[in-house]
């Protein structure tokens, strides 16, 4: 299995109703759009968009998709409303990203409890992907204003209806 791109950026808006209830909707621009261009097509289609709908815009997203190659099979212990919480801090003290894996795994769990420890082998790795990124130290991901993830600070699990293991 591998991750194919779909070549086309997409771009989707999101939007909410009187209740809060969101919804999307998303289309592709041509194969080889420069992101700018693609902002400046989101931008111009805000007003449009926003014409023919009763729903508020909370926002748009734009960027590539990537897409398993293969049939996906959740095992039957899923769950995506069990979350593994993941606290990174940021540089300079400046805040925190907070990050939620839909349907850990159970064996990175402290027993008894919904603590995970920081230096399991599997979130070590992804912290470290996160942190460094495939390209080394301090070239990983970053909050919304810039601002490079520097660590992992904690780890826990959230759920609002358990499976037994």
């Amino acid at each position: 299995m591998a991750l194919t791109n779909t070549l086309a950026p997409g771009l989707s808006f999101s939007l909410v109703d009187n209740n809060r209830q969101p919804s999307s909707i998303g289309l592709y621009l041509p194969v080889g759009t420069p992101l700018a261009d693609g902002a400046t097509f989101a931008t111009a289609t805000r007003g449009p968009l926003l014409a023919l709908t009763n729903a508020r815009l909370k926002g748009a997203n734009l960027g590539y998709t990537f897409a398993e190659d293969a049939p996906v099979v959740a095992p039957p212990e899923s769950e995506v409303e069990r979350k593994l919480v993941l606290v990174f801090e940021v540089e300079g003290g400046r805040g925190v990203v907070v990050q939620e894996v839909p349907s850990p795994v159970f064996s990175i769990e402290t027993a008894n409890t919904n603590e995970v420890d920081i230096a399991n082998a599997l979130v070590a790795a992804y912290a470290a992907q996160i942190v460094s990124g495939p390209i080394g130290i301090n070239n990983g991901a970053v909050n919304q204003y810039g601002l490079q993830i520097t660590a992992l600070r904690r780890a826990y699990v959230s759920h609002r209806h358990r499976k037994s293991r």
